[in-house]
């Protein structure tokens, strides 16, 4: 499975890719290379794994036969149970 990461370099956003797909320009707008890494995914069934600042994980969205699923990793991090509680 091919897996794009959405990685923040500077102030701009970056896809890096699993093999020799045409380069993405970097841009300062985290949506737009988002929106390009996930139809690449979809395109060939991988997945995306969407980086926040610090480099963790924040939002994978994977692809099987063109259907879209995503995990929201920052969402399951804040509801995640406190120990001791």
């Amino acid at each position: 499975m091919n897996v794009y990461q959405v990685v923040r370099r500077g102030s701009k956003w970056h896809v890096l890719m699993p093999n020799a797909s045409p380069e993405v320009p970097s841009s300062e707008d985290k949506s737009r290379i988002v929106a390009w890494a996930r139809e690449a995914a979809k395109k060939h069934d991988g997945s995306v794994q969407v980086r926040d600042i610090g480099g963790q994980i924040e939002m994978i969205y994977t692809y099987a036969n063109g259907v879209e699923h995503h995990d929201d990793r920052a969402q399951s991090r804040d509801n995640a149970p406190v120990p001791g509680r």
